[in-house]
């Protein structure tokens, strides 16, 4: 991953906002700048005292490890000179009381002045004293900070993190307000709704202004700014559904870098741009991040976010993430494992499958194999593909239609070009009206050329472009009554047509010998194919539900009609037994 293709979030402008407010800062009063952690107060503050035109002293009390007390602290951190030269004045007086004792004589009595003398020994005996009574030092610094200091910039002391603070620390800092109110600009910074004492307007009695930041870094505009940024590097188009489940849940600023780092990992660091659905990946990520729990269930429960939740923008991701479409690459659906954090997805790239279609040897493959990749692609993309890839597809379609049996991409083309060919025409719909059924038969009719009407007939159900009881309407006058029965290339589908034109598919025991005499003379495969799909019998291996010339075993099917009793298979048996008999020599078997 480098760094040109990463997402770099772009800087927030908000020189202006902090010019007026370093303006405000001019005046002795208290502030209260206020937002949520992470809303971007500390980044503004900077920005304040990159205007050089005041002195920001930052005292964070919630992070602060230290012992002394929040005078002696504060006073360190605004006269830093003062504060250490005092101590350093008193470190000196100790030792130099030291060094004139009779214990230590190293003759420096000459040297010294008695006054000096004098004076170091009764600060060392305060300290000493102070140290053994244990007496608190706020007094003193409570004097030192009111006392006036020599300064070259205007000087604002900042109480940051001021929400997270204990209540006694917050108490504390009220005591320091009082000391210093009026003396220099004091900002409060956190979240107001989260403070203590916020009950009974205690706060507007000691915060002079409170300050809001600025619209810029409002969650509505930095994600609306961040979604900009991302149609444009990902060249893509959020829907407003999206954005507006994101915006609605007002994650601030640092919850934004956290995205964008995952977003660059997930989506740029493991390639899955091209692999996955950006929408949907998105929804993945910001689970993970924000709602680790729903995430988990992810993995857990494949069917939904399985976790009772009345959050209402839960629901709103779980029904953006769990939409089912065509679109290439995979929806979330489709290829739920790829979408997880951390993993890649064993799809291929668009590019890649569009290359295949121009490789006619490779394309056959690839049809034959019928991957789940292609497979989607082919459902989702056949309309965006060119003229010329679309028509390399389908004569591909048409070469494998007769080497394969029940392919589900050949069936897909097939369906796909009939689509656009004739746009009214639904794939697998079940609203069929006579004159789309003519269009279609029509179309397939010269899509085949020198072909009788049983091979048409054949192509359409086999492709699965329409049922056996859709065709009724078409009214061609199939028969094994007609004299051109015998010359047909598929007898079965001629016999079924027939039945379903008279209503009596399900009505066998009103089958005259005309009918039974047809079916009996069939030929093996065509036998087998009549009552596969009369529904009678069905193949041993459950995983081959057409026909396979190379299968041999065979099972009678004892629901193959809602009302059909024992008395029903019976009879079926007894009518087609003597070739049943004859298979069985063959090596066929049939098992209940």
């Amino acid at each position: 991953m480098t760094e040109n293709n990463l997402i770099e979030l772009d800087k927030i402008d908000t020189s202006t906002a902090a010019q007026n407010f370093a303006n405000l800062l001019k005046e002795n009063k208290t502030y209260f700048l206020n937002g949520p952690w992470g809303s971007g107060k500390s980044s503004f503050l900077k920005e304040v005292d990159d205007t050089n035109q005041i002195k920001l002293v930052t005292i964070d009390f919630w992070r602060l490890n230290d012992s002394r007390s929040t005078l002696e602290t504060v006073f360190a951190k605004l006269h830093p000179y003062v504060y250490w030269g005092l101590r350093l004045i008193v470190i000196l007086c100790i030792a130099l009381s030291i060094l004139m004792t009779n214990v230590v004589d190293l003759g420096l009595s000459v040297l010294v002045p008695t006054w000096v003398i004098l004076s170091a020994g009764v600060v060392a005996l305060i300290v000493a004293i102070h140290q053994f009574l244990k007496i608190k030092s706020d007094g003193i610094y409570s004097w030192l900070l009111t006392k006036n200091y020599p300064s070259f910039t205007k000087t604002v002391l900042v109480v940051d993190d001021f929400d997270r603070m204990t209540m006694e620390q917050q108490e504390a800092s009220y005591k320091l307000f009082s000391l210093l109110k009026g003396k220099l600009p004091i900002i409060f910074i956190g979240d107001i709704d989260i403070i203590h004492r916020n009950e009974s307007n205690y706060l507007s009695k000691i915060i002079d202004r409170r300050i809001e930041l600025p619209f810029v870094l409002h969650p509505t505009k930095i994600w609306t700014d961040y979604f900009e940024q991302l149609e444009k590097r990902l060249e893509i188009k959020l829907s407003d559904r999206f954005k507006r489940v994101f915006i609605k849940d007002e994650r601030n600023l640092r919850d934004r870098e956290r995205f964008n780092d995952y977003v660059n990992l997930e989506l740029i660091g493991r390639n899955k741009e091209k692999y996955v659905q950006i929408e949907q990946q998105l929804v993945v990520i910001y689970l993970f991040l924000y709602y680790p729990r729903f995430y988990e269930s992810l993995k857990t429960d494949k069917g939904s976010i399985k976790l009772d939740s009345n959050k209402q923008l839960i629901k709103e991701l779980h029904n953006i993430l769990f939409e089912k479409n065509n679109s290439y690459p995979s929806c979330y659906l489709s290829n739920r494992e790829g979408y997880l954090i951390n993993e890649v997805p064993s799809n291929r790239r668009t590019e890649e499958l569009i290359q295949i279609i121009d490789e006619e040897q490779q394309l056959s493959n690839e049809i034959l194999l019928s991957q789940n990749d292609f497979l989607d692609f082919i459902n989702g993309e056949y309309e965006k593909l060119t003229n010329q890839q679309q028509d390399l597809l389908f004569s591909n379609a048409l070469k494998l239609s007769t080497h394969s049996e029940d392919n589900l991409l050949v069936n897909l083309i097939i369906q796909k070009e009939v689509k656009t060919k004739i746009p009214e025409y639904r794939i697998g719909t079940q609203d069929v009206d006579i004159e789309l059924v003519r269009k279609t038969y029509f179309f397939v009719e010269s899509v085949l050329g020198k072909a009788d009407v049983s091979e048409i007939f054949c192509f359409i159900f086999k492709h699965k472009i329409f049922r056996y009881q859709d065709m009724v309407g078409l009214d061609i006058g199939l028969s094994p009554y007609n004299k051109e029965f015998s010359s047909y290339r598929w007898k079965y589908i001629i016999i079924m047509m027939h039945l379903y034109e008279l209503d009596k598919k399900l009505q066998y025991y009103d089958w005259d010998n005309t009918i039974w005499g047809a079916i009996i003379k069939l030929s093996t495969e065509e036998f087998l194919r009549f009552w596969l799909e009369f529904g009678f019998i069905s193949n041993k291996d459950q995983n081959k539900p057409g026909y396979d010339s190379k299968n041999k075993e065979y099972i009678f099917v004892k629901d193959f009609d809602t009302y059909a009793d024992e008395a029903d298979i019976i009879f079926l048996k007894g009518s087609i037994k003597e070739r049943l008999n004859k298979l069985e020599k063959e090596g066929f078997k049939f098992e209940d």
